[in-house]
């Protein structure tokens, strides 16, 4: 299954996208705001990277070309949606 998941890079983002990992197909979509450090965020993530069933998407929801880009590239059969 392929899983968009929006917040991907937060604390409970990453967390879920470690979880969902292992069966699914994982697209990660986050801005890297500096709500709290980007440096966090891209650590949160670090070790997924690595893995051919993750792809990481900088972006931001509210950038429509970004999210239809997104979707033509990818066939997303799930979305969780975290961003904030």
């Amino acid at each position: 299954m392929n899983i968009l998941i929006t917040g991907g890079a937060g604390f409970i983002g990453s967390h879920l996208c470690e979880k969902l990992i292992k069966n699914n197909n994982i697209i990660c979509l986050d801005n890297l705001c500096d709500f709290y450090s980007p440096k966090i965020k891209e650590n949160n993530i670090s070790s997924l990277l690595e893995k051919d069933n993750f792809t990481f998407y900088k972006a931001d929801i509210r950038n429509r070309d970004d999210l239809h880009k997104i979707f033509e590239d990818n066939n997303i059969d799930f979305i969780i949606h975290l961003a904030a």
